[in-house]
């Protein structure tokens, strides 16, 4: 039970972070990030 909800934390702050992530790249278009290059 505890696995889950962290989990489900991991996976929620996961996608609030890619979710400002993609709103900053929006906002500011900035030269793609070397760590794209993977």
């Amino acid at each position: 039970m505890i696995a889950l909800l962290i989990v489900i934390s991991v996976v929620f702050v996961g996608s609030l972070i890619f979710n400002y992530k993609q709103k900053r790249a929006a906002l500011r278009p900035i030269k793609v990030p070397v760590e794209n290059k993977k």
